[in-house]
């Protein structure tokens, strides 16, 4: 007598398939919906008034391999989350024309993961540990960049992010 198949044996070669699909399903459903820009590509918008500071932490951030747009305003940055999505984004609580928190509770309603970097942490409103996440300043790079792969994780390899290039707006 011939041994009966398995009908679980189909919903297995159909879940192999899929399983082996993973990838391309990943790069496909991280697609933004704001632009052309994967999700994957790490990218991260600055919001950052003084601009020592805005350089520094640039530096830091494109020097580990992200992409970083820059905002020296909350105008700025409002402008820039309307048009591109982001994976992540860091704002300064205090800017000359708004509020850091509001622009980061935007972008959380948006998608993005948020970071909220102050010198004034006891000031904070309340709440606003809960909703994003917090560095004192001054920072250290290695601070940063560890906040930041435990966000959204590491950098896309080189070949992927060609073509992603950041751009300053200030």
């Amino acid at each position: 007598m011939a041994p009966q198949s398995d009908p679980r044996d189909d919903r297995r070669s159909q879940f192999g398939f899929i399983h082996s699909m993973l990838p391309l399903l990943t790069i496909i459903h991280t697609m933004s919906g704001f632009g052309c820009y994967p999700m994957s590509v790490a990218r991260i918008l600055l919001i950052e008034d003084e601009a020592t500071s805005r350089e520094i932490l640039e530096l830091v951030l494109t020097g580990a391999g992200y992409t970083v747009d820059v905002a020296a305003t909350a105008a700025v940055a409002h402008k820039q989350l309307s048009s591109t999505r982001y994976a992540l984004v860091i704002a300064d609580w205090l800017l000359p024309d708004g509020d850091g928190i509001y622009i980061a509770d935007r972008a959380v309603g948006l998608g993005s993961r948020t970071l909220i970097i102050t010198g004034h942490v006891s000031d904070l409103p309340p709440g606003t540990a809960k909703r994003h996440h917090l560095l004192m300043k001054p920072t250290k790079p290695s601070q940063l960049l560890a906040v930041v792969r435990a966000l959204i994780g590491e950098p896309p390899p080189d070949a992927f992010r060609q073509g992603f290039g950041g751009s300053e707006a200030t």
